[in-house]
């Protein structure tokens, strides 16, 4: 089973492993002169190692501040983090999702290094055959349209830059480019693509940790879906439906409505294409459980041929805490990604009936037992979620999660320590807590990606080095279902046979209707938690309709009556505070002011 794994060529070199972990602000250490370095094809490889290293992967630990703390599902309603650090939207304030939003990804020295090796791979082409070359610097056309990708759907146009520019101390306006229309830069991004593809780009790729045309058809559908999406719900945005640059008159937030078709044409032709090679499947038949076989395919993608492209971490070199922020104690912090009731809501009874959680009010009526709402769901809610009462793999086993004891009287103990009812003393919390300090704030935890086989060995002291799966087969048949839904026009039937694959591996009966909300909530119970839907929301253009109006995501807090043994289900609001005024401009990043005081021909985006 071919598989392509970032940054497996990272493996060969320890140094640039470690330092794609720093700044890539940095200019890179030039160990030998510019002839030995295009010699020979281990001295290529020395360069594509740098080159990948300098992709943008959100990955474990990415986060809407850069590489720290606040994550992405904070913005989506269906992650929180611990109440203390739930300070994103502080007194009605949107904190952190304009300003740096996503990294303040704008990085020109990598687009400078990748121009510089095609420059020189056609300086010293004699070292190496025609096939060799084009293939090359087809492999390196993607990866810098993989740089623009991160660019163009943070800040919308920016100047496009395909050759070194020369440095004229005596003239720097000559290296002033200013701002492309955002269009520009989507069409620059597919166009490099299908340049990379027509010019050689490896079918297979040659080695470890290589592009090949899936993967470049891939980045192909997911920049058209993104232009898609912009053409056809932009426009009404007031502030940002039509920004242009007061000095060249380019519209550079936003693509005119009437090209909304075009650009789901291409991201349906591009889905349909990986598709239709059968070279990917969803993983299936990993556990006879639906639950446990849609975590497991997170836990070692080389199980399975889902994966399109990954990010391998391996320990000691390259590692991530994704674990240990994400299991209670006493193998962990479990600080980032409390999955929410909006969240669980989202997932279908397997029976069809109506949902009875979505029904209780603040408190529901007594259940048997604090499993009771949350069996026979959609298989993908147990694979990305720990319940109450669900299957745990620390402990007993068991999820033992409550906030408090009731009795038949009324009374209600909600605390720590313990409390006499019926002449006995119970504990007031579960066993792993609820509310306090590294605590689940919603009575959840996040299952995805957890690698149950190692939780023994999981502690502050011990990081984790299990893969990130940066693309894979499911994204593309989501992206072949909106494109199709979105279209009105579903060819070979590919989007509606897309939506029942995704369908039918979570237990689900086929549907007979592609719409677009069934496609938008299949995005969410497939790839929350893997920094998807943010970008999802961003494009569809319902943040500024959901992170409004006080609203505050949802949590469960079980109760237990232990004479009884007995539960109920009290529903609370799961963040600290309300999130009440999203603002047009944060569909659009800040431009950092260091980087337009460089280029003064760099305009701000709107509002900032």
């Amino acid at each position: 089973m071919r598989k392509k794994i970032l940054y497996g060529l990272l493996s060969v070199f320890p140094l640039l492993t470690v330092a794609s972990c720093a700044s890539l602000d940095l200019e890179p250490v030039n160990i030998v002169n510019e002839e030995d370095s295009f010699g020979n094809e281990s001295a290529i490889l020395a360069h594509f190692a740098t080159l990948y290293g300098g992709i943008l992967m959100e990955d474990f630990d990415f986060s809407s501040e850069g590489y720290q703390n606040a994550r992405l599902e904070y913005y989506t309603g269906y992650g929180v983090a611990r109440y203390n650090d739930d300070w994103i939207d502080e007194s009605g304030k949107n904190t952190y999702i304009g300003g740096g939003m996503g990294s303040e990804w704008l990085n020109y020295t990598m687009i400078r290094t990748v121009n510089e090796f095609m420059v020189n791979l056609d300086k010293y082409a004699s070292n190496f055959t025609p096939e060799q070359v084009a293939r090359w610097k087809s492999e390196a056309r993607v990866i810098r349209a993989w740089y623009y990708w991160s660019i163009a759907k943070r800040y919308g146009g920016m100047p496009i830059i395909t050759e070194p520019q020369p440095v004229d101390v005596d003239n720097p306006e000559s290296m002033m480019v200013p701002r492309a229309s955002e269009k520009e830069m989507w069409d620059f991004i597919i166009s490099e693509i299908d340049q990379a593809i027509e010019d050689g780009l490896a079918e297979t790729a040659e080695s470890v940790g290589r592009i090949d045309i899936y993967t470049a058809l891939a980045l192909k559908a997911r920049a058209a879906i993104y232009a898609a999406s912009i053409a056809r719900y932009n426009s009404p945005i007031e502030g940002i439906g039509n920004y242009v640059d007061p000095d060249t008159g380019k519209q550079v937030c936003g693509i005119p409505a009437s090209d909304a078709e075009y650009y789901y044409k291409i991201a349906f032709d591009a889905a349909k294409e990986i598709i239709k090679s059968g070279k990917y499947s969803l993983a299936r038949g990993l556990s006879s459980d639906g639950a446990d076989n849609f975590a497991l395919l997170f836990q070692d993608p080389t199980k399975h041929n889902e994966d399109i492209f990954v990010k391998q971490f391996q320990y000691p070199a390259l590692t991530h805490w994704w674990d240990y922020y994400h299991l209670p104690a006493p193998w962990g912090q479990s600080w980032y990604d409390n999955p929410t009731l909006d969240l669980v809501l989202m997932y279908e009874k397997l029976d069809g009936n109506k949902d009875e959680l979505a029904e209780i009010g603040e408190w529901g009526p007594e259940i048997p037992s604090p499993d009771y709402y949350f069996t026979g769901r959609d298989y993908r809610f147990a694979g990305t979620c720990y319940y109450p009462g669900g299957p745990f793999p620390g402990g007993d086993g068991t999820f033992d999660i409550r906030r408090g004891l009731i009795e038949e009287s009324g009374s209600v103990y909600d605390g720590t320590g313990q409390a006499t009812i019926g002449g006995n003393q119970y504990n007031i919390r579960g066993t792993y807590g609820m509310g306090e300090w590294f605590e689940t704030q919603t009575g959840f935890l996040c299952r995805k990606y957890i690698l149950e086989s190692n939780i023994a060995n999981v502690s502050a002291s011990q990081p984790s080095d299990q893969a990130w799966i940066a693309i894979r087969y499911a994204e593309i048949l989501l992206i072949a279902a909106e494109a199709a839904a979105e279209l009105g026009t579903d060819e070979e039937n590919i989007g509606l046979d897309s939506i029942n694959d995704i369908r039918t591996r979570a237990g689900l009966k086929e549907t007979g209707t592609l719409t677009v909300d069934e496609v938008r909530k299949q995005w969410v119970c497939e790839m929350v938690f893997e920094n998807q839907i943010f970008w999802c929301m961003r494009r569809w253009r319902t943040l500024d309709t959901k992170l409004t109006d006080n609203f505050k995501c949802k949590g469960v807090q079980p109760f237990w009556d232990p004479v009884r043994d007995i539960w109920k289900i009290k529903v609370v609001d799961a963040c600290r505070y309300p999130k009440t005024s999203f603002q047009n401009r944060y569909y659009y990043g800040w431009i950092n002011t260091s980087f337009i005081a460089t280029n003064p021909q760099i305009k701000q985006n709107y509002g900032y």
